[in-house]
């Protein structure tokens, strides 16, 4: 397997970075929004701080997923590669969560009466923590474009939709002075349910590729062009591509070979292709020959004459 694990690990140090930082600000970010739920006795306000607490919950486990992808296991064929998709499963799941436990939140606010002890400071203090996400989410998208990560991408989005959540529950809170109508709650539905489609959309992408996501039929077409020009190649039967982290991924191609091609030929050909998908696709491809002689009749030869 001819993966740079120089490359990888320098990927997974910078994720790691970059998820400890996130991690950082959504602690701070926490521990601010429940001092001023707890003061202005804001249920959205209380409900946008435990959002924040599993973003940190999301952060440590991207971080724990990439410490792990930095280690080399003899006793995995590919590493812990595939711990990446995990932790993009279990951000998908803690989303989902987050969004269900907003929208009974504001479902609740809706039909309850509460009383809101309103104060500008408060509110400023609440407004600046919405432009810190949206900072975060364009520093993740920032430094995932050398990292390549669907944790880093997912974390990205889930800022913004938070900076949404905490606009919202901020024009709420506000409004909320003036206006008999419970608009707080409103507009928490209304973002709760944002939040659960973007969820259940990284939910179903994250299973799809753990289960064994199918390749593209274009994709098909192009692989198979790209073996049968060769003069040796007659036909492919199949491929299959098999993802263990961005770093390996192996395409299997099921290729027949004609009869009376020679094994040095054969070789040539397997390298060729190789080379072409590696370069255009990124894949690490394994071919498996069927036909042709192989070099058998060659090496009963060569051991003949030694016998």
């Amino acid at each position: 397997m001819n993966v740079n694990y120089k490359d990888s690990k320098k990927r997974a140090n910078g994720a790691i970075v970059t998820l400890s930082i996130g991690l950082a600000v959504n602690v701070v970010l926490f521990v601010t929004k429940l001092f001023v739920g707890l003061a202005c006795n804001s249920i959205s306000i209380l409900s946008d701080a435990i959002n924040n607490l599993g973003d940190t919950f999301a952060c440590s486990i991207g971080i724990i997923s990439f410490v792990l992808l930095k280690k080399r296991s003899e006793n995995l064929s590919f590493g812990y590669g595939r711990m990446e998709y995990v932790a993009d499963f279990l951000m998908a799941i803690i989303v989902c969560c987050v969004g269900g436990g907003f929208l009974y939140t504001a479902i609740e606010r809706m039909i309850l009466a509460y009383l809101l002890a309103f104060s500008w400071i408060y509110f400023a203090i609440i407004a600046v923590t919405a432009l810190i996400k949206i900072g975060l989410g364009f520093f993740y998208l920032i430094r995932n474009k050398k990292t390549n990560s669907g944790v880093l991408k997912a974390s990205a989005i889930d800022s913004f939709t938070d900076a949404g959540i905490t606009a919202m529950t901020l024009m709420g809170y506000g409004l909320n002075r003036y206006a008999k109508l419970r608009i707080d709650a409103i507009f928490g539905i209304a973002i709760s349910v944002f939040m659960l489609i973007n969820g259940i959309k990284l939910l179903v992408d994250s299973i799809r590729i753990l289960l064994g996501e199918k390749m593209k039929e274009n994709e098909v077409e192009e692989i198979k062009e790209i073996c049968e020009k060769q003069p040796s190649v007659k036909e492919v039967k199949g491929m299959n591509l098999h993802k263990y982290g961005e770093e390996y991924e192996e395409l299997v191609i099921d290729a027949v070979f004609t009869k009376d091609e020679n094994y040095d030929t054969i070789l040539h050909t397997v390298d060729e292709i190789s080379k072409e998908i590696k370069e255009k696709y990124g894949y690490f491809p394994k071919i498996c020959i069927t036909g042709g002689n192989n070099g058998k009749e060659e090496r009963r030869k060569q051991e003949d004459q030694k016998a």
